[in-house]
């Protein structure tokens, strides 16, 4: 009977080559007791990641798009090699590039899932160690929250600890799905969800199939905390670049099309998600009044300066 597990870890990249190396470099440590099958859907990099996978990591499976694959396409063309070339693995684990795990991270995955649940890690920022993630829960008015999520994990001793406890929805940044789970969801949609909100689709198959869904604490990822959401401000866009984002470009984290039908199929129930898709449009309604007010400003000469005297 073979006990040693096998995991298929799925790294979807495009550039970004100094935190993709640092990714498989962890990943050498990771688990003492399971066998890895690496895999890098590499999306058209022009960094050289390619290059350096083949030179330093040789056992790393590359699967290469054009550059339009994206997210959810690069996770989901992972997911389908895997079932169709890689008979043996136990689990599918997706893995963010720029999520270093520690060592251990994976065996503790494991030994939480036991075959059938599927497992998040607790993800903390590289630089200061607050949560970035542990798990989500349903709030009737806001949707999917994660209640730890930007809190100090010292705030927090039972987490700091070692504890596991269920959740409702999860990530991807490092979390462990059963390959019997796989092997029942048809995987992401790859037209209604190429980008943004992928995730939370391809989780939430996972959870209607069957799976619980749980977060450890025992097994600990860091990911950068570089990202900014600030070249997507409104403030910084004239309406009709709003208007043309919000409404028709599915790869803008704010595009109201893909909001509203993730929340209508990854609430827990349809009567519940109908309060949060009213949030999300009185947001909208509310983004769209700022952006056409500071369209109006920039227009006017004098007006910004001189609102600005006003106010002072």
């Amino acid at each position: 009977m073979r006990v040693r597990k096998t995991v298929a870890i799925l790294i979807a990249v495009h550039n970004r080559l100094s935190f993709t190396s640092q990714c498989i470099t962890c990943l050498r440590y990771a688990s003492l007791n399971a066998g890895l099958r690496i895999i890098v859907i590499d999306d058209g990099s022009t960094d050289g990641t390619s290059e350096w996978l083949t030179a330093n990591a040789p056992e790393v499976i590359q699967l290469k798009g054009d550059g339009n694959l994206w997210f959810g396409g690069a996770t989901q063309m992972g997911i389908a090699y895997v079932k169709a070339n890689l008979s043996d693995v136990d689990y599918v684990m997706t893995l963010n590039n720029d999520a270093f795990v520690e060592q251990g991270c994976i065996d503790a995955l494991i030994a939480e899932s036991k075959e059938h649940a599927t497992v998040g890690a607790l993800v903390l920022n590289n630089e200061d160690r607050h949560i970035h993630s542990f798990g989500n829960i349903w709030n009737w008015w806001r949707g999917w929250i994660d209640p730890f999520g930007g809190h100090f994990l010292s705030d927090y001793s039972d987490i700091e600890r070692g504890i596991s406890r269920t959740v409702q929805c999860l990530n991807t940044s490092c979390t462990l799905i059963p390959m019997k789970w796989i092997k029942r969801i048809r995987g992401i949609d790859t037209r209604r969800y190429p980008q943004h909100k992928a995730d939370t689709e391809l989780l939430s198959q996972v959870r209607k199939a069957g799976s619980p869904l749980r977060v450890t604490s025992r097994a600990i990822a860091l990911q950068d905390g570089g990202w900014t959401p600030l070249r997507y401000s409104i403030r910084n866009k004239s309406l009709w670049e709003f208007l043309r984002d919000s409404l028709t470009n599915k790869f803008y984290p704010s595009h109201l099309p893909t909001s509203l039908l993730s929340i209508w199929e990854t609430a827990p129930n349809h009567l519940l998600a109908l309060p949060v898709m009213t949030r999300v449009m009185l947001m909208y309604f509310r983004q769209l009044c700022i952006c056409s007010l500071m369209s109006v400003i920039r227009t006017i000469p004098g007006l910004k300066k001189g609102i600005r005297k006003w106010l002072n």
